[in-house]
């Protein structure tokens, strides 16, 4: 895997010294050759075997762990991009994506949970919040104000509040010049291309005392997994359809699309997990739900994994032969068209 930009984190000047060195070593950018380099998942497990570079993988490996009603395999699964194996968090997934038909599904746990951690010390009367993001192919066009006024208001409490940005949020710089205006801190998070993006996660969910959010994802249940209490703000995001106009799946699976639209609604989240709508001071952390999700139990050695993911000589070799096959059929195809 060969890196193509190292850059420094971003964050905002006042963050403080203890919280740099937690969102270091820097963002590191690679080019992404399969989901189980997401986020650097695949760095991690190569460091923890002693490689000197990290092979390509020939199983997909899915990030997070749909806490919702499942009922279409493209909520777990958008692609069958994969030859070897179809890696997921826990059983329940497993078993829904056999019960659709989908063969070679192992559950070997979230990649979060291959992270070692590095002994943080949580801070008291630290919050974290996490807003719903845009992504490279959904843009979200909303305001910040009403989450900027309740941080102002958690400052005057005592807190110390610290917003984690999303890198396509970043990109757009809408909410990074929000909050320097407020003094409010920040830090930009993850990107998949980033193969610190994990470690960095895990350090911040050890940090934080609570996390607020106004929207269902994986830091729901990441944040429980490494100790911090959570809560869903207001007000919660409503996601739409027409965030996704751009999304090059959504022609194809509007069914589905519809279906986790309504299982991210207010509404449905809510009824499922209505303690969670408590407010800051009645933040919880339910540990062994986010345990079960990411499937703790289901966690295996590296070497293992690594089997799973075909990186051993046989299926590096055999594996990559369509892989490189294909790249050569369409050089010379284009090698004979220009003539």
């Amino acid at each position: 895997m060969t890196s193509q930009i190292t850059t420094p984190l971003f964050f905002s000047k006042s963050l403080p010294e203890e919280l740099q060195k937690l969102i270091l070593p820097y963002t590191n950018h690679i080019k992404v050759r399969s989901e189980p380099d997401f986020y650097g998942t695949s760095k991690i497990l190569s460091d923890k075997l002693n490689l000197k570079y990290t092979p390509r993988s020939f199983s997909s490996w899915s990030h997070g762990a749909p806490i919702t009603r499942l009922k279409f395999s493209e909520q777990v699964i958008w692609n069958n991009n994969w030859v070897k194996h179809r890696l997921v968090s826990n059983s329940r997934i497993k078993l829904f994506l056999e019960s659709k038909g989908i063969d070679k599904v192992r559950a070997i746990g979230s990649p979060i949970i291959y992270v070692d951690g590095n002994q943080v010390i949580r801070k008291e009367n630290s919050v974290l919040i996490m807003l719903a993001h845009s992504l490279s192919y959904a843009t979200f066009d909303r305001s910040f104000q009403q989450a900027i006024e309740f941080s102002k208001k958690l400052v005057g409490e005592g807190k110390y509040v610290c917003f984690c940005v999303h890198s396509d949020c970043f990109a757009e710089n809408k909410i990074t010049s929000e909050l320097d205006k407020h003094n409010i801190d920040w830090f930009v998070g993850s990107s998949v291309s980033d193969v610190n993006s994990l470690r960095r996660m895990r350090n911040i969910f050890e940090y934080f005392e609570v996390v607020g959010s106004d929207a269902l994802g994986s830091h729901f249940l990441y944040s429980q997994l490494f100790g911090s209490k959570f809560f869903f703000m207001k007000p919660y995001f409503e996601y739409k359809a027409e965030f996704f106009k751009n999304d090059p799946n959504w022609a194809s699976k509007q069914e589905a699309f519809t279906h986790t639209l309504m299982e991210y609604s207010e509404a449905v989240v809510k009824a499922r997990h209505p303690k969670y709508f408590e407010g800051y001071h009645n933040a919880l952390c339910n540990k062994e739900m986010a345990e079960r999700e990411c499937g703790i139990s289901e966690k295996l050695e590296p070497d293992e994994v690594a089997e799973l993911l075909g990186w051993n000589t046989k299926d590096q070799i055999i594996c990559s032969l369509p892989y490189y096959g294909s790249k050569l059929a369409s050089k010379i195809k284009a090698k004979i068209t220009r003539t």
